[in-house]
């Protein structure tokens, strides 16, 4: 995912579904790069979320969501518990 961040800016692209397209990669990236960090933080298996490596479910470690946020260019990814709101 890094390697075609670092790609994007050399795309140039002037009219319709193409430059529409190329205008959300940034964005589709950013949503794989937070899912797949998300994934890998999960060190359990959950759902359709399945781990070889940690195969068993760990709700009293892992029964939360995970927040993400990006602040400066970088993604912050944190549990939070149920309760938090922000």
């Amino acid at each position: 995912l890094s390697a075609i961040e670092g790609e994007l800016s050399a795309l140039y692209l002037s009219k319709g579904h193409a430059l529409f397209l190329a205008q959300s990669l940034p964005h589709l990236l950013t949503t794989a790069t937070a899912i797949a960090r998300a994934a890998l933080m999960r060190e359990e298996s959950r759902g359709p979320h399945f781990r070889t490596d940690f195969p068993d479910r760990n709700n009293k470690r892992f029964g939360k969501p995970i927040a993400v946020r990006k602040t400066n260019g970088d993604l912050e990814l944190q549990f939070r518990d149920l309760e938090q709101t922000t």
